[in-house]
């Protein structure tokens, strides 16, 4: 396990200096474009990430960091992104303290990302404004939500939010981020309710020609504020460090 290490968030901000079109299937290319940055600062990190990350005593093995992509007036047409030279592409960063640093200090020597084939220049990078964590949380879903469970016969199955195993997976996966951040167990409550479930979404990730289904919706989570921490930081079911389940908050709130 690792001792209690801090974790935190950054927004990168890219801007193209032409007009440019990136696919609609940009995770992978982000995905190499972070280890490349972590590489470029420690190999050994970028190695052991790559290779081995956090184990946990059940097996499982975490990255302990999670991304997600925004544009800023970007047109989303049929078959791919249209971003011109006013628009945005927004890297959001989130995880344990120093890989975030590793990442950021390899793309500062690097100062652009590279999507499908387009160089996307640097040009800021953000801090994340001071969050007050509370018992009681509405999160707005910024990348969709996975999890999945084994069939019988060996398949990977996605899991949909109609069934407990879907909750309490996303609850065991948690538990065990927890204790590899703070090394101890999770004894508190932890209680999840989608806000409004007529407009949750459906949406595949698909990493490396692997999809997997998962679910974009407004959620309610009433546990304690060092879990709330976990949520946001280190996003919310599986596949975090290929850019699932980021999380952004919407308010506090004071029932669910």
């Amino acid at each position: 396990m690792v001792k209690f290490m801090d974790l935190v968030r950054r927004k990168v901000i890219f801007k193209p200096n032409r007009k440019i079109q990136l696919p609609y299937n940009y995770n992978h290319d982000v995905m190499k474009a972070i280890y490349y940055y972590i590489s470029i600062a420690d190999k050994q990190q970028e190695k052991f990430l790559h290779e081995e990350g956090y184990r946990v005593e059940e097996g499982h093995r975490f990255k302990l960091f999670n991304f997600t992509l925004r544009f800023s007036g970007a047109n989303f047409e049929k078959d791919h992104i249209e971003i011109g030279k006013n628009c945005d592409v927004i890297l959001i960063l989130s995880g344990v303290d120093e890989i975030i640093n590793s990442i950021l200090r390899g793309l500062l020597h690097i100062k652009q990302i590279r999507i499908g084939e387009n160089d996307i220049p640097l040009v800021d990078i953000k801090k994340d404004g001071y969050k007050l964590f509370q018992d009681i949380m509405l999160y707005e879903t910024l990348s969709p939500v996975v999890t999945t469970t084994k069939a019988d016969n060996g398949y990977v199955l996605s899991l949909r939010p109609y069934v407990d195993k879907y909750y309490i997976n996303l609850a065991e996966n948690l538990m065990k981020k927890y204790r590899l951040i703070y090394n101890k167990d999770f004894n508190g409550k932890l209680y999840f309710d989608i806000n409004d479930v007529l407009n949750m979404r459906e949406k595949s990730h698909r990493i490396k020609g692997i999809y997997k289904i998962g679910y974009l919706y407004d959620m309610w989570v009433e546990t304690t504020p060092k879990m709330q921490r976990i949520i946001y930081y280190l996003g919310l079911g599986e596949n975090n460090s290929t850019g699932a389940g980021c999380m952004d908050i919407l308010m506090a709130g004071d029932s669910i």
